[in-house]
């Protein structure tokens, strides 16, 4: 029961009648959700007759900045409002977190390189930058105008990073007779497992690499510094049993003044180009974005704790994802699983997205999580999902079902312009999510023949497309756990 039911507008649907049947009310269940879809369905052919459409304003990205052109000019970072200039028409993505500024680079219009001016970084200051995840990073320094130029080699689409400070304890496969390059700097290394296993706390980002490597935090601690991370780049890696802390933007100043002082930094997990890696039983804590997933598919995030995080999960992607996993290329696969994870925000205000699935992010499976404390508990967007749900950069074909969504103000789940073919329950007994702010009849949730599920589907918001629901939201927290097991045809139960 959500304590702050004011707060919300939601559908009430058409009450359930109290009383009778089981089975006659799952058969007014029936004819009322068939209805709801004729009634959906009309709406959706009077949009096509409306000569004007009105646009959904959107929320905010704060640091993030995408397009086509030779200028580009943040205004609204957390970090630095940096700018950057080509000489020849790129394709950009540029996002300016606390302690990192990212950019993805590709040329647009046949250039094969560019001249690129980065402006708005503090003055006279060096930096260490990163290109296409070479573990090589290579000093730079501002100008006292606080800008830095490079040319830019474009036969290929560029990946950059820009951090304070050098990294990192590096780990990787180099070999049978190899120590996984630092892994024994601190810890032990299993050349035949390929696994490093700590053997104390570690004050340092680390970055991993090659295939099939595994890091067993063994209950140990990595502290990463305010740019920190730790950073998968390859395939098939594991971490486990791992704790990752991150730190606020200046703690001196977060003690005498609060305020955005107190933010979190860098990234807990970050996962870039890669795919088929399992993260399990890895707690994140105080970092600006929990769990990074650029350009990875494949991938398996369960049972970890994000918590005191400003993103829980961000994903990104903008390719036709089944197009790409069809073909083998999973890099660009997406089909990401998101289970049984605990997501919580920070209390700094600064508080924006528990899941954030961005661009193609398609075909994942987010289940069995909690979410609580953000802005936007779920966000699914993209604009060009608005040229059809076939188009390459529109998230589409992800199941949602069975998390918990609580206290996320002013909204649990938002689907912006990027719903298209998500769905948010499954059929009896699976079900759909939870939701603090409807779970009892005085909000529209009744349950008239106690089966758990509210008798009305709950709508999920969204400004510009109508008729999107979970057409099965459960009454109370973690209800599916309740779910007797279900015996195979051989026997065994399955749960």
């Amino acid at each position: 029961m959500s304590m702050q039911m004011s707060r919300y507008d939601h559908f009430q649907g058409i009450r359930q009648p109290q009383g009778g049947s089981s089975t006659t009310n799952k058969f007014i269940r029936l004819i009322r959700l068939n209805l709801l879809g004729l009634v959906i369905a009309l709406g959706l052919v009077a949009s096509h007759l409306t000569v004007v459409m009105a646009e959904e304003t959107l929320p905010a990205t704060p640091g993030i900045l995408e397009g086509t052109g030779i200028s580009f000019a943040l205004t609204d970072s957390d970090y630095l409002n940096v700018s950057v200039t080509s000489s020849a028409e790129i394709e950009l993505y540029l996002n300016s977190a606390p302690m990192i500024i990212h950019m993805g680079i590709a040329a647009s219009a046949g250039a094969t390189s560019t001249d690129i001016t980065l402006g708005g970084l503090e003055a006279s200051t060096s930096y260490w930058m990163y290109q296409d995840g070479s573990v090589d990073g290579v000093e730079i320094a501002s100008d006292a105008n606080g800008s830095y130029s490079f040319t830019l080699d474009l036969t290929e689409a560029r990946d950059i990073m820009i951090q304070p400070g050098q990294s990192t304890v590096y780990i990787y496969d180099d070999g049978s007779s190899g120590t996984g390059y630092q892994c024994t700097s601190v810890g032990t290394w299993d050349a035949t497992s390929k696994t490093c296993t700590l053997t104390q706390d570690v004050n340092d980002s680390i970055y991993i690499y090659s295939t099939g490597v595994t890091l067993d935090g063994n209950d140990y601690q990595v502290n990463t510094p305010y740019w920190g991370s730790v950073q998968l780049q390859g395939s098939n890696h594991t971490v486990k049993n791992l704790t990752i802390n991150g730190s606020v933007r200046n703690p001196t100043y977060c003690d005498l003044y609060g305020g955005s002082w107190c933010q979190p930094t860098g990234y807990g997990l970050y996962l870039r180009y890669t795919h088929s890696n399992t993260i399990t039983n890895v707690t994140v804590i105080n970092t600006y974005v929990g769990l990074y997933l650029y350009y990875s598919g494949k991938n398996t995030i369960s049972k970890n704790i994000f918590s005191g995080v400003t993103y829980g999960a961000y994903q990104y992607h903008r390719s036709f994802s089944q197009y790409y996993c069809d073909l083998g290329n999973l890099y660009r696969c997406s089909a990401n699983t998101l289970s049984d994870n605990t997501f919580s925000a920070s209390d700094t205000n600064y508080d924006y997205y528990g899941v954030y699935l961005h661009y193609g992010t398609r075909n994942g499976t987010i289940r069995g999580n909690t979410i609580s404390g953000f802005d936007y508990g779920l966000y699914l967007y993209d604009r060009y999902c608005l040229y059809g749900t076939g188009h390459r950069y529109c998230p589409a074909d992800n199941t949602v079902y069975q998390n918990n969504f609580i206290d996320n103000y002013p909204y649990q789940i938002h689907a912006g312009y990027g719903y298209s073919n998500t769905v948010f329950n499954k059929a009896e007994p699976d079900g759909g999510n939870y939701y603090s702010n409807y779970d009892e009849a005085t909000e529209g949730c009744g349950d008239a023949d106690s089966d758990e599920f509210c008798d009305s589907p709950y709508a999920i918001t969204s400004h510009y497309n109508a008729g999107i629901y979970d057409y099965l939201p459960w009454t109370i927290q973690d209800g599916w756990l309740n779910e007797a097991p279900v015996a195979d045809a051989n026997g065994p139960y399955l749960v």
